[in-house]
C-alpha cells in the first residue's frame, strides 16, 4: 500500500513541468492580428505573441548610463490610440493596462532605419540624452507582463514604413530618477 502511494505521488509530480507557473492574464482586442504563442519556458510569466503589427508611434531613444539596461541607448515606442486598440493588454489586476510604452529589444537595428547616420553616431557616442520622432513601424515578437511590479511590454523592431516627424535630439534634462 505504501509503495502504491509513493508511485502514485511520483507519477503526479512528474506529469507537471517542474517550476511551471501560470502566465499573466491578457485580453486580445478584436482588431488584433497577433496570436498567442506557447509558453517558451515553464518559468516565463510573460505572455508572448506571434505575428507582425504596424504601429503609428512616437519613438524615444534614451541614452542613460545608469539605466541598468544591457542596451545603451534603449528605445521605447509609444503607440497612438488606434495602435493601442490593436495590441493585447494586461488584465491581471482587474483593469486594462495598455501598452503605452513598448521596450524594443533591438534598438540599434531600429536606429539604422529611423535616424540619419550623423544622429545615429552621436546617439551611440552618448552626445544626446534623448532622440525622438514619430513614425509608422512594423514590430513582431510582442510580449506582455510585469517587471518590478510595473506593466511591461516588449517587441522586436522589424521595419520602418514611414517617417512622420523626423528624429531630433531633445535638450538634456540632466539626471533623472524614479
Amino acid at each position: 500500500m505504501k509503495e502504491t502511494a509513493i508511485v502514485l505521488a511520483l507519477s503526479v509530480l512528474t506529469s507537471l513541468p517542474l517550476g511551471a507557473v501560470e502566465q499573466y492574464k491578457v485580453a486580445m482586442p478584436a482588431a488584433s492580428t497577433l496570436t498567442r504563442a506557447p509558453q517558451a519556458r515553464p518559468d516565463d510569466l510573460f505572455v508572448h505573441f506571434r505575428g507582425q503589427v504596424t504601429l503609428h508611434a512616437t519613438y524615444r531613444f534614451i541614452y542613460d548610463q545608469d539605466s541598468g539596461y544591457k542596451s545603451n541607448p534603449y528605445l521605447l515606442l509609444m503607440p497612438d490610440e488606434k495602435a493601442l486598440k490593436s495590441l493585447p493588454y494586461l488584465t491581471e489586476r482587474g483593469r486594462p493596462e495598455l501598452a503605452n510604452a513598448i521596450f524594443v529589444r533591438n534598438p540599434m537595428e531600429a536606429a539604422k532605419a529611423l535616424l540619419n547616420e550623423k544622429l545615429e553616431a552621436e546617439l551611440q557616442a552618448g552626445k544626446h540624452q534623448e532622440v525622438s520622432g514619430l513614425a509608422t513601424v512594423v514590430i513582431d515578437q510582442f510580449g506582455a507582463g510585469y517587471d518590478c511590479d510595473s506593466p511591461s511590454f516588449v517587441a522586436r523592431f522589424v521595419s520602418l514604413e514611414k517617417v512622420v516627424v523626423a528624429a531630433a535630439a531633445t535638450p538634456s534634462l540632466g539626471k533623472r530618477g524614479c
